[in-house]
């Protein structure tokens, strides 16, 4: 099968880099600096340079500000019959995308920053329900490789999970971040704050941006200025009562 990589940063290296021992794979960046030292793979230097490659699989995983850019380019090099997928964290926008081009797609979310000698065993990734059936297989023997467990959605609950389940922590860390004065402060509480903050903030900005600009966050962000406006309520009056209930409930959420 021949591969063609859209976009050579963390996650498209690591895919080319790994499907380079079973295909034969082609890797195209915008920066050429990227693929200066890519080997095994066929660098190419602009999209015109895909017709002759004449790829089977297609996956983008540029920065989601230029997905649908880079598939628009794309596509007008390759033949019908190959398959265009993603890897994008926010799935808006992209069914309605795959259905106007009306061919073969799949559609992943790896939720891990890959790293060289990295366990995936703990990682997880998503491969969506309405990827073509052949790539949804083949992209779960290959996650299985890694030991990664598998989750499946639609679209819609995708961007339902990834709000809930990293917007939220997101936000949560970027206000501890903005609060916090004190580098070393005793504590294992602290230092475990601290140590989640710190590995979020060194992700790359687009990265942080494609999770907060899912349009589904925005809920999450509303929902966290009302629980804290209640709170906040809550410590004004010194309302033992009523803080109670709230543990209660922050409790039975968590269960």
């Amino acid at each position: 099968m021949k591969v063609a990589v859209l976009g050579f940063g963390r996650m498209g290296g690591w895919f080319a880099d790994n499907l380079k021992n079973d295909c034969e794979v082609a890797v195209l960046d915008s920066d050429s600096a990227k693929t200066k030292n890519a080997k095994g793979v066929k660098v190419l230097s602009k999209y015109e340079e895909l017709s002759a490659f004449a790829p089977d699989v297609l996956i983008n995983a540029v920065n989601h500000n230029s997905t649908f850019e880079a598939f628009d380019e794309a596509i007008k090099y390759v033949s019908d019959k190959c398959i265009i997928g993603d890897v994008a964290a926010v799935k808006d926008g992209l069914n309605e995308y795959y259905s106007l081009k009306n061919r073969k797609f799949f559609s992943l979310h790896p939720m891990f920053r890959p790293a060289e000698n990295h366990d995936y065993s703990s990682e997880f990734a998503v491969i969506i329900n309405e990827s073509d059936s052949s790539m949804k297989d083949y992209f779960t023997k290959y996650f299985n490789s890694f030991k990664i467990k598998i989750y499946q959605y639609s679209f819609e609950q995708h961007d339902e999970m990834t709000a809930s389940a990293l917007a939220v922590p997101f936000i949560s860390s970027m206000v501890f971040a903005s609060c916090t004065k004190i580098e070393n402060a005793p504590g294992n509480t602290y230092k475990k704050h601290m140590d989640i903050t710190r590995s979020l903030m060194s992700e790359d900005d687009y990265v942080l941006a494609e999770i907060l600009f899912n349009p589904k966050a925005l809920a999450e962000i509303e929902k966290i200025n009302s629980k804290l406006s209640y709170l906040t309520h809550i410590i004004k009056a010194e309302d033992f009562d009523e803080v109670h209930k709230f543990f209660e409930n922050l409790r039975s959420n968590i269960k």
